[in-house]
């Protein structure tokens, strides 16, 4: 199991009317807000070597203003994100290529248009599947590459590759001196399917929390600025989680913002994007359409702060 590396800077906050403190040990994530001053720790885990393993837990230390040495887990989990909404893209063609040669690659099929399956045609004209091979070159000696590349490798990217159709007999074509270049529109995945970050568990929170925010947000590795999206769909985004902490899910919902209760439906259509649930210990945050896949997720940040959000009316009732 691979250790996550932290970073253990920390400010200090005035004292408010809570006792506020923060004890820096091995594996702190998890920060106390005092008025008008947040402190947080970070987990980076992603470096240096790009790795991440979801699951194994965080073992922290933090103190909500009564016993010293409460010992507060983190634990993200992954989950399979298997997209089903669509968008387009041009990819690069070459037509007119000539000749008769055979291989043993298997060809990859662009469907239909108005077929089910990805990637399709997207033109009305082309109701039939276009089946040929990926060249990484558009050179006259150019062959179908081996094997082909999966069509996320081509999509990172697509301006690399070209697409020739087969003969009619199943043989390949080489690029010539007739041969002309053009694009072809197909749909494709929004998003390529990935294991992300599907949820985010804290438990052992001890009972002096109850009555205060906890807020938990994403950074990547090149921009500690700007957080990372946790949950996306129908044009909207999550890049924030809220919930009051008092141990009884019944009376408290997430919110998608820290500074007022926003419920996290989106723009359009009536499927939250994030959910949470409490125990008189812990606190889960779980989130419908996964954005942060692991090796985008660089550093994951929990912090608390006096409530400003309350518990909400209701999970999707407001946008």
């Amino acid at each position: 199991m691979s250790l996550l590396n932290l970073n253990t800077s920390a400010g200090r906050g005035p004292r408010s009317k809570k006792s506020l403190k923060m004890f820096m040990g091995a594996g702190l994530l998890v920060a106390v807000l005092g008025i008008g001053s947040t402190l947080a720790a970070n987990i980076t885990l992603n470096s240096p070597e790009g790795t991440s393993e979801f699951g194994q837990g965080v073992t922290q230390t933090i103190y909500c203003g009564a016993e010293e040495g409460a010992i507060v887990k983190v634990t993200p989990a992954s989950a399979y994100s298997n997209a089903t909404t669509t968008k387009p893209l041009t990819i690069n063609t070459i037509t007119n290529a000539s000749g008769s040669y055979t291989t043993s690659v298997s060809p990859v099929t662009l469907y239909g248009y108005g077929s089910s399956n990805l990637p399709s045609l997207t033109a009305s004209a082309n109701t039939s599947p276009k089946i040929g091979w990926w060249y990484n070159s558009s050179t006259s000696n150019s062959t179908p590459m081996s094997p082909q590349p999966s069509f996320e490798t081509v999509y990172g990217s697509v301006s690399s590759y070209w697409f020739i159709e087969r003969n009619s007999d199943g043989t390949y074509k080489k690029p010539g001196g007739s041969s002309s270049f053009g694009t072809l529109a197909i749909k494709i995945s929004d998003e390529l399917s990935n294991f992300k970050l599907g949820k985010v568990t804290i438990s052992n929170i001890p009972a002096a929390c109850t009555g205060v925010d906890f807020v938990l947000s994403s950074y990547g590795a090149t921009s500690d600025q700007v957080a990372q999206t946790l949950s996306s769909g129908a044009s909207s985004a999550i890049k924030e989680a809220a919930v009051l902490w008092n141990g009884n899910s019944s009376t408290t919902y997430p919110s998608r913002s820290r500074t007022s209760f926003v419920a996290p439906k989106p723009s359009s259509g009536s499927t939250c994007l994030l959910s949470s649930e409490q125990t008189s210990t812990s606190l889960t945050f779980t989130f419908t359409s996964p954005n942060i896949s692991a090796a985008q997720l660089n550093k994951l940040v929990v912090e608390t702060q006096e409530d400003a959000i309350g518990a909400g009316t209701s999970s999707c009732s407001n946008s």
